[in-house]
This record gives C-alpha cells, structure tokens and sequence, in this order.
C-alpha cells in the first residue's frame, strides 16, 4: 500500500504518518466550522476487530487513513465519529483545522515534517570533522570536540584520528554546519575545511 503524502509548511510534500491507536488529532466538524477539535483515534484498521463489524456492533473502516474517533469539545464528554477520512488541504498548503474539507481529521500543527532547528556549539559538545582516511583508518571523518566558540558557525576544535601513532589535532577557526552535505555544498571539490553534527538517531 502507498503511503499518501502531506504538505509540510514549506509546502514540499512529504511521506504521511498511518494513524495508530491513541494519537490524538485534530478534527473539523461536518458542519465545515474551522474551529479545531481536540481527538483521539479508538480504532484503527489494525485495531478494529472484524468480528464486531461482521456482528454490526461498529462500522468497518475504509482505508488505514479511515478512523474511528472520540471528539472532545469545551463543556461537553464529547462524541464519536465513525470512518472518518484523513483531510487533504490544497496544494502548498498544511494541513489544518481550517484547510481540511469538513468531516476531517489532520495531525497538530506541531506533527508536519518540517526543518530542525540548527543545534548551537558550546564548548564540550562533539561535532565530525573532515579528514585525510590515509591517517584516519580509511574513514574521512573524524570525532572532535569543540574548544572555542566564535559564534554559531565559527570554532576552533580539538580532532581525534583513529590511528595508533596520531595524536590529536588542533584546528581553529573551523566553519561549522547542520550536515555534511551543507559543508560540501560550500567546498565543492576535495575535503572541505569544516565541522558538522553528527546525524540524529
């Protein structure tokens, strides 16, 4: 099965999220309101149990982006919706409370993909650093640890190789940034003179 895609806002479009049992969405009412509601997702189509559908006691679903919700509003227990379909918004734009046809359900504002904030250097903190593989055990990259900060983009650093007869290397004034790929972006050929985060896990 394809998974469908949403727009971040960036406007790119980017790989949805199934639903899964429990998370808790947004919901515009059928009467097209574009006031959010706060839900939560009670059945899935992994949850659902084929023998209550069969028995008639709940509503099949009609796609894994189909759910069944708990809806809760300001002064009331709130209600259920049954198959509700996951809301496209327009091209380019994210998908809301606001954008979403009516009937709809979309993830918070805070579930669209969108860029991580650029990590700050302080002293301490370790970063990977660009180096010759002939002295560093065939890898061109190396751990270091920042000593100085100039500014968010500006360091100086102290690199470990990984090799037995190198000692640790002084570098200063090195240009730091998010990814590798942004380093190589500057420095288009050869080892670029720059530091950067390893990759989030």
């Amino acid at each position: 099965m394809t998974t469908p895609a949403t727009a971040n806002p960036t406007g790119a479009c980017a790989p949805a999220t199934l639903p899964a049992l429990c998370d808790l969405v947004h919901y515009r009412g059928k009467q097209g309101l574009c006031t959010p509601r706060a839900a939560i997702v009670v059945a899935t189509v992994d949850s659902l149990d084929p023998r209550g559908v069969e028995s008639g006691a709940v509503p099949a679903l009609d796609s894994a982006e189909h759910v069944h919700l708990w809806v809760f509003g300001p002064g009331s227990a709130g209600f259920a919706e049954f198959n509700t379909p996951r809301g496209e918004a327009p091209d380019g734009e994210a998908p809301t409370a606001s954008t979403i046809p009516p009937g709809t359900w979309c993830r918070p504002p805070s579930h669209h993909l969108k860029e991580p904030p650029m990590q700050k250097p302080s002293a301490g903190r370790i970063v990977l650093f660009a180096v010759d593989p002939r002295m560093n055990g065939g890898v061109d990259h190396a751990p270091a640890v920042i000593t100085q900060v100039w500014n968010d983009n500006l360091i100086n650093l102290q690199v470990f190789p990984n090799a037995n007869d190198t000692r640790s290397q002084l570098r200063t004034s090195v240009p730091l940034h998010e990814t590798r790929e942004d380093a190589e972006a500057v420095q288009s050929t050869g080892l670029p003179y720059a530091a950067w985060w390893p990759p989030r896990v």
